[in-house]
């Protein structure tokens, strides 16, 4: 792990390229070009958390930093349109990265299938989120709906 966190910083911004590619080559210019984290939130996020999930990667993280890391790329991967498997793909990309660089050695497979497996486990939380989210709307707006009629007839009657 020693290699790896010495060339940390060029590997997590590998990592970040190819996470970057995973999106429509406008949304992907965006997300890359504009570092300002007020006019790009969720590329300064991207930048933040995946540098925060290299680093327990390699063992040097605390496990709360990890959770909410994760927990940021895989709710801001729920909300686009990615299929589950492309959601959390961002993780083997990593494994890529590190084959590419000459990095990778067989004792970190189980390191990124654990990953893969709560990344998924995370996206899949984000969704049920979401649906929920998207339930109670529209009990909201059916609610509203049925007290809006329920004034009219009693303005009519």
């Amino acid at each position: 792990m020693n290699d790896l966190a010495q060339r940390r910083d060029e590997l997590v911004a590998l990592w970040f390229e190819r996470v970057m590619a995973s999106y429509p080559s406008q949304a992907a210019m965006l997300l890359t070009k504009q570092t300002d984290p007020f006019a790009n939130p969720v590329g300064a996020s991207f930048r933040r958390d995946l540098a925060i999930l290299f680093d327990h990667f390699t063992g040097i993280t605390d496990e709360e930093g990890f959770d909410r890391a994760l927990d940021n790329v895989c709710r801001i991967r729920s909300v686009q349109d990615f299929a589950p498997s492309q959601a959390v793909g961002f993780v083997l990309d990593l494994k890529q990265v590190l084959r590419d660089q000459g990095c990778w050695i067989d004792a970190y497979e189980p390191q990124v299938d654990r990953l893969l497996l709560k990344a998924f486990d995370v996206y899949q939380q984000c969704r049920e989120d979401l649906a929920t989210v998207r339930v109670n709307e529209a009990h909201r707006r059916t609610d509203n709906l049925l007290r809006q009629l329920n004034r009219r007839d009693e303005v009519g009657t």
